[in-house]
């Protein structure tokens, strides 16, 4: 990962951890630009967990890497 994916995803990892959560990063397709990340404490079972993900997470990271699409490991 480039370092400023890093920066974002620490920022990320922040602001969540403000409402007891958390996120891990499992993989990261450069080639599709398909992160794949676990949701961790309270975001975990979440009913907002897919609307923070599409609306903030993947948001957040847009900025960096414009097409990047985040999926959500559910194991």
């Amino acid at each position: 990962m480039t370092k400023n994916l890093e920066k974002a995803i620490e920022k990320i990892r922040k602001s969540l951890s403000i409402d007891g959560g958390d996120l891990e990063v499992v993989s990261f397709d450069t080639k599709k630009n398909i992160i794949t990340i676990k949701l961790l404490g309270v975001c975990q079972h979440c009913p907002m967990a897919e609307m923070t993900i599409t609306g903030f997470i993947q948001e957040e990271l847009r900025k960096v890497i414009p097409n990047i699409i985040v999926k959500r490991d559910r194991i």
